[in-house]
């Protein structure tokens, strides 16, 4: 049986582009960004760097694939990033995966203490979520529609050698030299400097 994908999603778990319909300049880099949603070091990364990302892939200067692992629900014995993920690829469907992104990272509780599905739908309203598209992101929410794309995604990036997060790789390389990294974690506007 096929794995559901969400829209702008890649076959096989393999990311979410973040602005599907953008046509891509002649050029741009495509970078790959993998997360958690209870990594405190992407809510960092999101805070400094989220709207120079958004701003970049809308204008079709870079190719942004997001990346939602899963591996922070073992560490902290939940299962909210798996949620979250799977509420991020029906926020996708609406068209707003950046929205709804951007939103979660935001409101990032205490290391460990989740997300619930009633705080995931607020995230969906403050995204711009309304109508029918909420009742959709609700039964996603409830039904873990996406449940097979989170585990698929998880699986592909262990496939392509990500240990942690955040994980950034430029035109199929990995960004590996600690001072980008420590960069993207520390300065604003430092993604640029990735392409």
């Amino acid at each position: 049986m096929a794995i559901k994908v969400p829209a702008g999603g890649r076959p096989d778990g393999d990311g979410v582009v973040l602005y599907p319909d953008v046509a891509a300049q002649p050029g741009a880099a495509t970078v790959d960004i993998y997360e958690d949603f209870q990594c405190p070091y992407c809510a960092r990364f999101e805070r400094l760097n989220g709207a120079a990302v958004k701003s970049l892939a809308r204008e079709g200067r870079v190719i942004v694939v997001v990346h939602l692992m899963t591996f922070l629900d073992e560490n902290f014995g939940n299962d909210s990033s798996r949620r979250a993920a799977n509420a991020a690829f029906g926020a996708s469907d609406a068209g707003r995966f950046a929205e709804f992104h951007s939103t979660v990272f935001a409101n990032q509780p205490g290391e460990g203490a989740g997300y619930t599905d009633d705080d995931l739908l607020e995230f969906g309203q403050q995204a711009g979520i309304e109508g029918a598209a909420l009742d959709t992101l609700r039964s996603v929410v409830s039904d873990a529609t996406y449940a097979d794309y989170v585990a698929a995604t998880e699986q592909s990036a262990e496939n392509n050698g990500v240990q942690g997060t955040p994980g950034f790789f430029v035109n199929g390389r990995q960004v590996s030299d600690p001072d980008v990294l420590q960069a993207l974690l520390t300065r604003s506007g430092s993604f640029e400097e990735l392409l």
